[in-house]
């Protein structure tokens, strides 16, 4: 093996790493989007039962109003019919009908002035729930018209890059390439790595003493028997590292 198959693994890796970290960066983009979404849907449903429980509470009110004007309208009549009666004993009768209409118009009334007041709780509430699904709604917007933006860069610079990319990966023999792609992805984008004084800069663990002395021949690609990355040596590093 010589040095340039090396240099292709770095080369292809440098590639690789770039267009990687584009890919992560439409991957947090797509990930906000859909946290975004999921805001917003979980608020629309809080805001669909405060809506329900408006209305709820409003058809309670209104039906409680027309309980209340259809109570006003007969103690109207039997007060009009009260004062035609001239009996003792149905006089007696009509009042304490009077009375007993007063004392029910009177507890709904109390039932009244708690809605009222429950209306006012829940409107408010409701204001507030639809201010904030509003607010989630325009940072959706937002996200959605910068992110497409940098999307759309992103993807291109990818694709820019593809044709180089598939250039250099064919310098390499299918088991070589193949053996790199499986590392770049197992190990999170970091497949070739130097070793320098016996140790391995992917993982920091000493490579046997053995491997290290047949990589620095270089005549054979070696993996790492703690990380499995690709190891490489540059006498030019090593002397960096010691000085």
């Amino acid at each position: 093996m010589d040095d340039s198959v090396i240099d292709t693994l770095v080369n292809l890796q440098e590639i690789d790493r770039r267009n990687r970290e584009r890919a992560l960066k439409i991957e947090e983009l797509e990930k906000t989007s859909a946290e975004l979404a999921s805001e917003h849907a979980a608020k629309l449903g809080e805001v669909e039962v405060a809506r329900a429980n408006a209305e709820s509470t409003g058809v309670q009110r209104r039906e409680l109003e027309a309980v209340l004007q259809e109570e006003e309208r007969r103690l109207k009549d039997r007060r009009m019919r009260l004062t035609r009666i001239r009996n003792d004993k149905e006089h007696e009768a009509a009042q304490r009908e009077i009375d007993g209409l007063k004392e029910l118009s009177s507890r709904h009334e109390e039932e009244l002035i708690t809605l009222l007041e429950q209306t006012e709780s829940v409107d408010g509430g409701l204001k507030a729930m639809e201010d904030e699904l509003q607010a989630i709604a325009d940072r959706i917007q937002a996200h959605a018209e910068e992110s497409k933006g940098q999307v759309e860069a992103l993807e291109k610079e990818i694709a820019s890059e593809q044709s180089e990319r598939e250039r250099v990966a064919g310098l390499l023999k299918p088991n070589v390439r193949k053996r790199y792609e499986t590392v770049f992805s197992r190990r999170a984008g970091l497949a070739v790595v130097e070793m320098t004084r016996d140790i391995c800069t992917g993982c920091n663990m000493a490579v046997p003493p053995q491997m290290a002395n047949e990589i620095r021949k270089g005549q054979t690609l070696h993996a790492c028997p703690s990380c499995q990355r690709i190891l490489f040596w540059r006498i030019d590093g090593e002397e960096a590292s010691v000085g």
